[in-house]
């Protein structure tokens, strides 16, 4: 007596379209956009992280096909972060606990003549113990890549993050940047956080031989709030705030250059210095010295694509 097979529950999915039902309705859609934009002048697509922004591409190529001309194209990356914590002062040396709502969107792509952009707006609300929380924080950054050896590229950027105007009227203002910046954001130095600041920065970088880019910097900074204090990228004060308000929101300059080399996808070496000219407030708030930052670090990523 031979046994029943038994019946699979596991039922294949139908496949809703196939890859030449997908460049079809692409290629419609690619069509309608043309149609309805009456040609291509002013048409920028923009795609909504993540799934959007291959969809975006896939439509402008298409669009490049029949139109012959290249379509700009940007990507929109909208996020929402909650923070709560526990034990922490508010204004007036009041315990207390911290509920904090982050919501911020940003804003990339490329523009014609070789542009890209950057930008990034937040803003933050909730309260800290008795106290409320309102606070933002903006990033503007244009880079051009200039045609020729050298792969030349120039940089403009701005970055701001509130700072606190009153330290006794019951509201924070001062920004939260959440996490530690990166190493290069506001200057090698790592003495700067996006927290109660303005900075402006310029940049140059050149590619004199394949894989080896050499980039230089000039920073400016300014406090956003004078009444508030100078915070780094971990958050921590590097110069407290003046009672009574600053006499001047200068912190100072950075010059700095930056020098990589990528020995293989896994592993990159990389050196840079930079120095830091005090300005009028860490003269007021700190003995004002100068700082000088020398590196070399090697970076190695597990789990890189070969």
């Amino acid at each position: 007596m031979s046994a029943t097979p038994k019946t699979s529950l596991i039922r294949e999915k139908a496949e809703i379209i196939d890859a030449e039902g997908l460049r079809r309705i692409i290629t419609r859609i690619a069509h309608e956009i043309v149609e309805r934009n009456k040609g291509t002048q002013d048409l920028v697509l923009v795609g909504v992280r993540r799934r959007g922004v291959p969809l975006a591409q896939r439509i402008a190529a298409k669009i490049k096909e029949f139109e012959g001309g290249e379509v700009p194209q940007g990507s929109l990356e909208p996020y929402v972060f909650y923070r709560r914590d526990g034990n922490l002062t508010g204004e007036g040396g009041v315990l207390g606990s911290l509920h904090q709502t982050t919501i911020g969107a940003r804003f990339a792509g490329k523009m014609p003549a070789r542009l890209d952009y950057n930008v990034e707006m937040v803003m933050q609300r909730g309260s800290l113990s008795t106290n409320d929380v309102s606070a933002w924080a903006g990033h503007w950054q244009l880079r051009e890549s200039l045609a020729g050896k050298g792969a030349v590229k120039l940089t403009g950027e701005f970055n701001y993050a509130s700072g606190d105007e009153n330290p006794a009227d019951g509201t924070r203002g001062t920004f939260d940047q959440l996490y530690p910046t990166p190493h290069d954001k506001y200057g090698l130095a790592d003495q700067i956080g996006w927290k109660n600041i303005q900075h402006v920065r310029a940049g140059f970088e050149v590619t004199p031989f394949k894989g080896f880019p050499i980039t230089t910097n000039y920073h400016s900074y300014w406090l956003a709030n004078r009444n508030d204090a100078l915070y780094n990228v971990a958050s921590a004060v590097v110069a407290p705030r003046i009672p009574g308000g600053a006499a001047s929101r200068f912190v100072g300059q950075e010059i700095d250059v930056q020098v990589s080399k990528t020995l293989f996808p896994q592993l990159q070496l990389a050196g840079g210095y930079a120095h830091m000219f005090t300005g009028a407030f860490l003269k007021e708030s700190t003995p004002g010295a100068s700082f000088s930052y020398p590196y070399v670090m090697a970076t190695y990523v597990f789990l890189a694509d070969k």
